[in-house]
């Protein structure tokens, strides 16, 4: 791989004022509901700020959600470039063993093109079906090919399967070596979520960095280009960053309610003409809509186009203003607060990028620097010790019942279904040793294995390897808890590749342990552990 390091530089070198930066992070991190986990500025190809909000860190690939869609939409591009593919083709065109599945003539009219803008017609029909190729192909059809936007994970994903048959490859392979490679993203630090059939999940497994948002999306600003080598044709980035399908409804047309929590507004004609008339935003010639997995102007900047995931990842490209700007973030409430932070770090960043070159201020450079390397979330409590937590330690509780109790994330049965694992093979059986100096460790029984972790109880986490099997890795855990009180003791687990915290009381009485939610965040949909608490018995 050959990767070309981006140039470091002061805010205002490219136009932007230090003070500002300052001010915006005051403002994003003055929002109640909002997690930062990490933030990244390029203008006129040059990085100007980059922060991330400790124990998150540069390197440490993130949760994207629905951003991993503009990757998958980067592949079919990249195959279309080569002249693999088609985009005015028909999709069935390239599966012909398929046709028999067919039985409404308007899947044959299904092209490529209507895959990325979301709009098949296909009926938005789950499945966990292991060959997701010929459930889509078999699905009803519910209107005509290209006449209506409706949020699917499902045509994206039948983005990958397309890359996959006229490649020859799997789409991570593909992507890696003809995406990857060439624009300096470290393929080997990236994970991605695979579906039952194998193939990865392109509607929203990828977990990737900041700067390699900023790499991809300085791909689509620069036309296409990298390092003087065409990876996109002009008319696909052309297509791809402009409005190709308006996702509002008309009287005419049933509300547009999208399956997916990223988009839970539902708008009109009439609204997008009013604010076409009275936002000040808004630019000439700047169509507001969807375009090849990649959103237009959206969240009110005039002129821009834009990468966005669940609870509020950003990756967005105001291309009048050569200005990148990547964000990552757990919004406690997906399609409600997220959008407050990424209005105001867009908005802000938009506003604060001057059209000249601003002399130096050496004293707001070095108070924002400082500031930059010192970002971090809330410290662990300690409260290490309790009178009477000797009588428990070392000691084994059964959980009682079905359990699903679990610190670990939910997965998805199948990532389009948006529905989730729950676990009914949780922890069976746990123990604590209270007897260590900063530190406490756990032992149980989860998933046909005896796992042990162990807690800082010191005002520090400790770093723990505890996963999912179907992201296996996806499993750098950090663990820490205290006493809320003489006989509680309260675990925090944060995966730091994700958007996920939850903090567990395990309440300690004479012969029984009581176990309830703390704390959850950063999940997108119910956790088992939301709803349901347990008891646990001492004994075998």
């Amino acid at each position: 791989m050959k990767r070309v390091e981006f140039e470091r530089v002061t805010p205002e070198s490219v136009g932007i004022s230090s003070e500002d930066v300052l001010q915006l992070l005051d403002e994003i991190e003055a929002e109640e509901n909002c997690e930062p986990h990490g933030l990244m500025i390029m203008r006129h190809g040059k990085v100007c700020v980059e922060g991330w909000w400790s124990p998150y860190a540069k390197n440490i690939p993130h949760e994207m959600f629905s951003m991993s869609k503009a990757y998958t939409a980067a592949g079919v591009g990249i195959a279309y470039t080569q002249r693999l593919l088609d985009i005015n083709e028909p999709v069935i065109s390239y599966f012909p063993e398929y046709e028999n599945l067919c039985s409404d003539e308007r899947t044959g009219k299904i092209l490529v093109k209507h895959l990325l803008t979301m709009s098949s017609g296909k009926a938005l029909k789950r499945t966990d079906a292991a060959d997701w190729i010929p459930a889509f192909f078999s699905r009803k059809m519910e209107r005509e090919p290209g006449s209506r936007f409706e949020y699917s994970s499902e045509d994206t994903h039948m983005c990958v399967a397309l890359v996959e048959r006229v490649t020859g490859r799997r789409f991570e392979d593909f992507l890696g070596e003809e995406l990857f490679d060439k624009i300096g993203i470290d393929k080997s630090n990236l994970h991605w979520g695979h579906l039952l059939n194998g193939s990865v999940i392109g509607c929203g497994g990828l977990s990737a960095t900041l700067e390699d948002n900023i790499r991809l999306l300085k791909l689509y600003l620069d036309d296409g280009v990298w390092e003087g080598e065409r990876l996109l044709a002009h008319e696909y980035v052309r297509l791809a960053t402009s409005s190709q399908i308006i996702p509002v409804r008309t009287t005419a047309m049933n509300s547009i309610r999208t399956p997916d929590p990223m988009v839970s507004e539902v708008r009109t004609i009439e609204d997008v003409e009013s604010r076409r008339k009275l936002a000040p935003w808004w630019e000439n010639g700047v169509e507001e809509g969807y375009g090849y997995q990649i959103w237009i102007n959206n969240e009110g900047i005039g002129g821009s186009f834009e990468a966005n995931g669940g609870l509020g990842q950003i990756a967005i490209a105001i291309p009048a203003k050569d200005l990148i700007i990547s964000f990552f973030q757990a919004s406690e409430r997906n399609g409600i607060d997220e959008g407050k932070v990424k209005n105001i770090v867009s908005s802000r960043v938009k506003a604060m990028a001057k059209d000249t070159l601003l002399p130096e201020n050496p004293l707001a450079y070095r108070k924002l620097k400082r500031r930059l390397r010192c970002l971090s979330l809330e410290k662990p409590v300690s409260v290490p010790y309790s009178p009477v937590m000797e009588n428990f330690s070392g000691k084994r509780y059964v959980v009682q019942g079905k359990s699903s109790l679990t610190f670990r994330k939910p997965m998805w049965i199948h990532m389009v279904l948006c529905e989730p694992i729950v676990y009914m093979d949780g922890i069976k059986w746990f123990s604590f040793d209270f007897t260590g100096t900063g530190s406490c460790r756990m032992t149980f029984f989860e998933m046909d294995m005896v796992r042990e972790i162990e807690i800082g109880t010191d005002g520090m986490s400790r770093m723990n390897i505890y996963g999912n099997d179907r992201l296996p890795g996806i499993n750098r855990a950090l663990f820490d808890g205290y006493w809320v009180d003489t006989k509680t003791f309260r675990v925090n687990a944060r995966w730091i590749q994700t958007c996920y915290s939850i903090g567990l009381d395990f309440c300690f009485f004479e012969n029984h342990v009581h176990i309830q939610l703390a704390s959850i965040h950063g999940d997108l949909t119910e956790h088992p552990m939301r709803v349901t608490s347990y008891d646990a018995v001492y004994g075998d």
